[in-house]
């Protein structure tokens, strides 16, 4: 075989490069969310089903949040670039995976989930206008009335 073939697949056919890191590149490392999983997504955080990194305390972020999240702490963006890194937003997982353990109150994760910057900006004002929504009970009683005939 000559230096410009490639090796022949188990079933003898010419093997093709179909992805090259170029084209790799080009596509979006972090999914973008639709407005229905936004919407659920600032719900469930408004409902506490959720665990974001903005739930550990500012000053302990930078040392908890790979203690929380121990993907990260193994290696989880070890492979990922700043350009990659920049476009995080967030970085949660539902309460429900959490694991049997908890570290200085809080609670500790085998997996994780990130969301775009931008998802995220959305999000966090979405969910102050709810939070801010459900501390007021009238408005609970205005949503609980029936539309005017």
């Amino acid at each position: 075989m000559s230096d410009d073939q490639e090796p022949p697949t188990p079933q003898g056919e010419p093997r093709a490069l179909t992805e090259h890191w170029a084209d790799l590149r080009q596509q979006p490392l972090l999914q973008r969310l639709d407005d229905a999983a936004l919407a659920t997504f600032v719900m469930e955080v408004c409902d506490g089903k959720i665990f974001t990194l903005h739930h550990i305390r500012e000053h302990d972020r930078e040392s908890m949040v790979p203690m929380v999240f121990m993907p990260i702490a193994l290696g989880a963006f070890s492979g990922w670039y700043g350009v990659d890194l920049e476009q995080v937003g967030t970085i949660w997982e539902y309460l429900s995976e959490a694991g049997p353990r908890a570290i200085n109150g809080y609670p500790m994760f085998f997996s994780l989930r990130v969301m775009h910057k931008d998802d995220w900006s959305r999000a966090a004002r979405a969910i102050d206008r709810e939070l801010e929504r459900r501390k007021t009970p009238q408005n609970v009683l205005d949503d609980l009335k029936e539309p005017p005939p």
